[in-house]
């Protein structure tokens, strides 16, 4: 696998003009994002959550209390099935599992062929699979070191895999988006892979963030702040060459234990203090407003008010080194929403 930066695309946008680009990734508010695959010989149709916060490929073979869509290794004439034992454990959650290959095929990328990978039957699980989830299994998306595990060696990931059937490097195109509407909770979003030969797929202006270490994909935070007004606070579509007024205690805080880009989460997690002071600066601005009381911001309680909404929370700007130079970072800005 290639991908030694990250491609950073506008994330969690609500789309009031339609969604005239190609979809193949899906999600309810407060979920991952999930694409649909065939797995198999005859194919077995599930969808898998996409996620830069693994590394391997794996998949329910069993029946949950709240699904009954799982794979059947018996129905697949393609299965190989070592009958090794492996395992994985998240932040939250866990699964045991046998080391297995079969064809996998992605019918939303008609360019990418199907390829015969490792991937996990996962047998048991702890806190995995959410209640209702809509998913049956985890497509892995990082680096080996972070792969599930056992006594009989590591499990080679699906981007490997391609990398070794086409017998050439690639990259994969990740592109995360909110709701076409503000009446429809579904995300979408666009999963591709992408020739490293060729980098012309992206006609966009594109800001890349280096790769620090290849486990997760980590990345360098400078600073998060609180834009009081989104206008001024930044020169949109510029690289700023030097960082301006550093705040060299936060960047230590922020960088004491590295930040990754995770699309198998929901959140933006600070460390504890840098948390309560982003909160209390959120807090301040919208101190003048008795709309949203301090049990909100105390996790307390939901805030409610009444429609139509006159006002709206700051943004977030969060900044980013740039792999163009050691000195440049540009700036990711984050929505209230």
């Amino acid at each position: 696998m290639a991908v030694i930066f990250i491609i950073l695309k506008i994330i969690l946008l609500s789309f009031t003009n339609g969604f005239a680009e190609e979809i193949n990734l899906y999600g309810d508010a407060g979920e991952a994002y999930a694409i649909d695959i065939y797995l198999g010989h005859p194919h077995q149709k599930f969808k898998l959550l996409v996620d830069t916060g693994s590394t391997t490929l794996a998949i329910a073979s069993y029946a949950r209390e709240d699904s009954n869509i799982y794979f059947h290794p018996e129905n697949s004439s393609s299965l190989y099935n070592s009958g090794h034992k492996i395992q994985a454990a998240y932040t939250q959650g866990n699964w045991t599992g046998l080391l297995a290959s079969d064809f996998i095929q992605f019918p939303s990328l008609s360019g990418l062929p199907e390829v015969r990978t490792d991937f996990a039957l996962i047998t048991e699980s702890h806190d995995f699979f959410t209640k209702a989830s809509a998913w049956q299994g985890l497509l892995g998306l990082a680096y080996m070191p972070v792969g599930a595990w056992g006594k009989d060696g590591s499990v080679e990931s699906w981007l490997d895999a391609v990398d070794r059937n086409l017998n050439r490097p690639v990259s994969f195109y990740l592109k995360l988006c909110g709701p076409i509407s503000p009446t429809n909770t579904t995300h979408y979003g666009y999963f591709n892979v992408v020739d490293d030969r060729t980098r012309n797929y992206n006609r966009n202006k594109t800001f890349r963030t280096p790769v620090l270490r290849k486990r997760w994909y980590e990345v360098g935070v400078i600073a998060i702040r609180v834009m009081s007004t989104k206008s001024n606070e930044t020169n949109d579509g510029q690289v700023q060459d030097t960082v301006r007024d550093l705040d060299e205690e936060m960047c230590v805080k922020l960088n004491a234990v590295k930040s990754i880009v995770d699309s198998g989460t929901t959140q933006i997690k600070l460390p504890d203090k840098l948390f309560r002071q982003v909160v209390d600066e959120l807090k301040n601005e919208f101190r003048k407003s008795e709309v949203i009381l301090d049990e909100f911001w105390n996790g307390r309680e939901a805030a409610c008010w009444p429609e139509p909404q006159v006002w709206s929370l700051p943004w977030l700007a969060i900044d980013l080194l740039s792999a163009d130079a050691d000195n440049q970072y540009f700036t990711l800005e984050i929505p209230p929403q």
